[in-house]
C-alpha cells in the first residue's frame, strides 16, 4: 500500500490559507541573475571578514613552560632507566606490603661488638 493511499480519522489534506508564506520559495531562487562562481565569491568574502574575528574572540592558548621543560626532561633520560627505576619501585613496595603482612618475627636481642 503506498503511502497516499492511507488515510488517518480526521487528517485530510492540509487546507491552504489566504497568508503568504515566510519561507523562500524555490522559484525565487531560481530567479536571482547571481551565478554559482559569484555566490561563492560572495560566500567568501563573507568569511575572510568573519574569521579573523572569531580567532581573536578565541585565542589559542600558549603553551606552559614547565610542559616543555618535562617534555625535554622526560626525552633525556634513556628508557631502560626509566623501566628500571619503576621495576625497583615495585619491588620495595611489595616487599613493604609483605612484609606489613607477616605476623612480628621474633627478633635477636642487640649483642654489641666485643
Amino acid at each position: 500500500m503506498r503511502q497516499q493511499d492511507i488515510r488517518l480519522p480526521g487528517k485530510g489534506p492540509p487546507e491552504r490559507d489566504s497568508e503568504p508564506t515566510t519561507a523562500p520559495s524555490i522559484g525565487g531562487r531560481a530567479s536571482r541573475k547571481e551565478s554559482v562562481a559569484q555566490a561563492l565569491s560572495r560566500h567568501m568574502a563573507h568569511w575572510r571578514e568573519l574569521e579573523p574575528a572569531l580567532r581573536a574572540s578565541n585565542p589559542v592558548p600558549k603553551p606552559s613552560w614547565i610542559s616543555g621543560f618535562a617534555a625535554l626532561i622526560a626525552k633525556s633520560i634513556p628508557p631502560r632507566v626509566v623501566s628500571e627505576a619503576i621495576t625497583d619501585f615495585a619491588k620495595g613496595w611489595l616487599e613493604a606490603r609483605r612484609a606489613a603482612n607477616e605476623p612480628d618475627q621474633p627478633t635477636l636481642p642487640f649483642l654489641p661488638d666485643q
